[in-house]
């Protein structure tokens, strides 16, 4: 299967985007959730188009959890989705709502930069899906007619599609909605049948099925981004909290990772 990495901040419209791809109907869920996992992802299968869409947490609905375990979970859950991409990345996919006035959000940056900069090294074809555009004149021109801002701030993606997912509530049903549902849905895949890559595109130069590979790269995406949005913006104090916290997982989970890889060895010989 193809990956298709889809990720954005809480309430841009990922689970809708995944739902109106596929018609709401995929074979199999091939991920796991958990609720109180900062990084938890979730993968559906799409056979007749040969496509495995990965729904994860973008920065800024991510957050690290306000005691020590809740730290380490969310550092261990980072590790494994890492580790989850071992046989490459063919495009991804980030998803968010439209502004109104304003192009350019506060979590764009941060999470381009996560997956896009940190873990695809600029080497995997990306798309942007702006969604919330059901009811703007010229709908589906509003992402090319913006793509030069996206640009200047070093925001590159292959294609931006603008469009609308929306399928609940009462203007769900109304027939331009429906309509333009279904022009949104045609221009995504196309996009993406356009863009994907042929191949898959490691994430890494490093071997992922090490985790211990992983950890060092985890470790500088929390701290890098993380750490700084929403609830720990307010000071350097909390920061420095943070940053004590995620040191502490880390070793943790490094001597864990260790472990394991010694008994894996020991196993083997």
């Amino acid at each position: 299967y193809r990956k298709v990495v889809v990720f954005g901040p809480s309430g841009a419209g990922k689970s809708s985007l995944i739902k109106l791809l596929t018609g709401n109907e995929y074979d199999i869920d091939v991920g796991s959730s958990a609720c109180r996992v900062t990084f938890s992802s979730k993968s559906y299968l799409v056979p007749s188009r040969n496509i495995e869409l990965v729904d994860t947490a973008g920065i800024g609905e991510a957050q690290l959890g306000t005691a020590a375990p809740d730290c380490e979970d969310s550092l261990k859950e980072l590790v494994e989705l890492l580790c989850s991409f071992e046989k490459g990345v063919h495009l991804f996919v980030m998803v968010r709502p439209h502004a109104g006035g304003s192009i350019l959000q506060a979590s764009d940056e941060k999470n381009y930069k996560v997956f896009i900069d940190n873990i695809g090294r600029k080497k995997v074809p990306s798309l942007l899906a702006v969604t919330g555009c059901e009811f703007m004149t010229g709908m589906a021109g509003w992402g090319e007619s913006n793509k030069e801002y996206f640009n200047k701030a070093g925001l590159v993606f292959d294609k931006i599609v603008s469009g609308t997912c929306l399928a609940d509530g009462p203007m769900a049903d109304i027939d331009l909605v429906r309509e333009r549902r279904e022009q949104t849905k045609q221009a995504l895949w196309e996009a993406i049948d356009e863009h994907i890559s042929p191949k898959p595109i490691k994430v890494s130069e490093s071997t992922l099925n090490s985790r211990r590979d992983m950890l060092k790269l985890a470790c500088e995406i929390i701290a890098k981004y993380v750490i700084h949005v929403d609830t720990f913006s307010a000071g350097a104090v909390a920061t420095k909290e943070v940053l004590s916290r995620v040191s502490t997982a880390a070793a943790s989970l490094k001597k864990a990772y260790e472990a394991k890889a010694e008994e894996s060895e020991a196993e083997t010989s």
